[in-house]
C-alpha cells in the first residue's frame, strides 16, 4: 500500500494522459465525422438547387412557348402593342433563365441567346411589317425553346 501511496501522483498523470488521449481521439473522430455530413449536405443542396433551377427552367420555356402562341395570336388579329408586351415579357423571361444557366452547355447557351435575340429583334415590329416573317421567326424561336425544353429534360433524365 506503501507505492500506490508514494506514485499516487504519478498514477493520477498517467490516467490524466490516458484520458485526454482518448477524449482527442473521439474528438477528432467527431470532427471528421462532422465534415463527412456537412459535405453531404452541402452536396445535397447543390442537387436540390440544380433541380429546382431546371424545374423553373422547364417551365420558363414552357411559358415562353405558350406566351409566343399568344403573341402569334395577337398579331394576326392586328393587335401590335399587346404583341409587344408579351414579348417583353419573354425576354425577361429569357433573360432569367440564361441568367440561372450556370450549367447549360455552351450550345445550350447559344440555343437561348438565339432565341432572345430573334425575340428582341420582333419587338421592334410595327404595323408596316411583313407579319408572315415575324410569325415565321416566332415560330422558329419557339422551336428552339423547345428543342432546348427537351435537351434539359433528358440531361436530368441522365443525372438524376
Amino acid at each position: 500500500m506503501d507505492w500506490f501511496g508514494d506514485n499516487w501522483g504519478n498514477l493520477a498523470s498517467v490516467l490524466g494522459v490516458v484520458v485526454s488521449v482518448v477524449g482527442f481521439i473521439l474528438a477528432v473522430y467527431q470532427i471528421l465525422k462532422t465534415r463527412a455530413v456537412a459535405e453531404a449536405a452541402k452536396t445535397a443542396a447543390d442537387n436540390a438547387r440544380a433541380a429546382l433551377s431546371k424545374s423553373i427552367t422547364i417551365g420558363d420555356l414552357d411559358r415562353a412557348s405558350e406566351r409566343i402562341e399568344r403573341i402569334k395570336t395577337e398579331i394576326s388579329q392586328g393587335r401590335i402593342d399587346i404583341a409587344k408586351e408579351h414579348l417583353l415579357d419573354i425576354m425577361r423571361m429569357l433573360a432569367d433563365v440564361i441568367g440561372r444557366a450556370r450549367e447549360a452547355d455552351e450550345s445550350e447557351l447559344e440555343k437561348l441567346v438565339q432565341a432572345s435575340d430573334t425575340i428582341a429583334d420582333l419587338t421592334i415590329m410595327t404595323l408596316e411589317d411583313d407579319f408572315t416573317g415575324i410569325i415565321a421567326d416566332l415560330t422558329s424561336a419557339q422551336q428552339v425553346l423547345l428543342a432546348l425544353r427537351v435537351d434539359i429534360e433528358q440531361k436530368e433524365g441522365e443525372h438524376g
